[in-house]
């Protein structure tokens, strides 16, 4: 029967580690959606902000419907 050696608990660590470390981040990219969700239809253009639930809309066609007037101006971060 082999000895189990220096080498094959250092190789067996290693291993356990990057499948807990790939793991914890699978785990941890599925927990938090993207903050701002940006949805199109025909003619129209929504930002949905996830953490606050504010819409802003715009019309594709410029001399249609109602754009909301801070649809260009900087969304709040993080």
């Amino acid at each position: 029967m082999k000895q189990f050696s220096i080498r094959d608990l250092l190789l067996l660590v290693a291993l356990v580690a990057v499948a807990l470390g790939w793991w914890i981040d699978r785990h941890n990219r599925a927990v938090e959606p993207a903050r701002y969700q940006l949805q199109t239809v025909a003619g129209h253009a929504f930002v949905l902000d996830t953490a606050t639930g504010q819409v802003w809309e715009k019309w594709t066609p410029p001399n249609s419907g109602s754009t909301s007037p801070e649809f260009l101006q900087p969304k709040p971060g993080n």
